[in-house]
């Protein structure tokens, strides 16, 4: 498998490391003129963590060869550009983190109930450096809870982040804390989820990579030319039951 990868920041060096110790193919993709080299279909996946400034000519050769992107930047430029598109195969993952995968698929059977009975609430702390406002994640629970985006509570600070949230230091730059509130009826249910650090994004994408790639050669009628988000495939194509999932701590 050949992964050809969008991106400079931190998310898609940290992507561009962890495929190097698991010793896959990973060309870095720096501008659109790398995307009119000829790739087969086969065994080809592209991910994307960029601005936004490649993701349309990545969908041009995802029409025109089939090859499937995943997207996982949240920022507004590639989302739009993600939206507009026509005939691309796009799997929107808004968390590549595969426990967080498995939990925000179970987001409707597990929270949403909870919701109908109970006042909800979202917060979440990311790093001070996170492009998107709101993270992409707390956005996509509050759209399935149906809760506004600006009822959203997010923390930018890293003095309360370290002071009132207990990040630890070597992780202000790099963290993603959400938590889902639930109160009513003289009860509450807090479900907490904390991220340290980018590896657990890094080595979950490489994994829904490979299930691409898999699904591509045996069922590729699977994977639409269309956006399909990351939580509405079957789990087997990135979480194979006997496969343990990583965690980072």
């Amino acid at each position: 498998m050949k992964i050809l990868l969008a991106g400079i920041g931190k998310m898609a060096n940290a992507f561009a490391v962890e495929c190097s110790k698991q010793k896959i193919d990973c060309v870095r993709i720096l501008d659109e003129s790398e995307l009119q080299k000829k790739y087969a279909p086969e065994n080809h996946v592209m991910v994307h963590f960029g601005s936004g400034e490649l993701l349309l000519a990545m969908t041009e050769l995802s029409v025109k060869n089939g090859i499937p992107i995943i997207q996982g930047s949240t920022n507004s430029k590639s989302v739009e550009v993600m939206n507009s598109a026509k005939g691309a195969k796009i799997i929107n993952a808004p968390n590549l983190s595969l426990p967080m995968v498995v939990l925000m698929a179970n987001v409707g059977s597990l929270m949403k109930p909870l919701s109908e009975i109970m006042h909800p609430e979202i917060a979440e702390s990311h790093q001070v450096d996170k492009k998107d406002k709101i993270s992409g994640t707390a956005r996509a629970v509050a759209d399935i809870l149906e809760i506004v985006h600006s009822k959203i509570s997010y923390v930018r600070d890293k003095v309360i982040q370290r002071n009132f949230l207990g990040v630890p230091e070597r992780f202000l730059d790099g963290h993603a804390y959400h938590s889902f509130t639930f109160t009513g009826s003289g009860v509450t249910i807090r479900i907490e989820t904390k991220i340290h650090g980018r590896e657990t994004y890094a080595r979950g994408a490489i994994d829904i990579a490979r299930g691409l790639n898999l699904v591509m050669n045996d069922q590729p009628d699977l994977i639409l030319a269309k956006v399909t988000n990351l939580i509405d495939l079957p789990m087997w194509v990135y979480a194979p039951k006997k496969k343990k999932i990583n965690t980072v701590h």
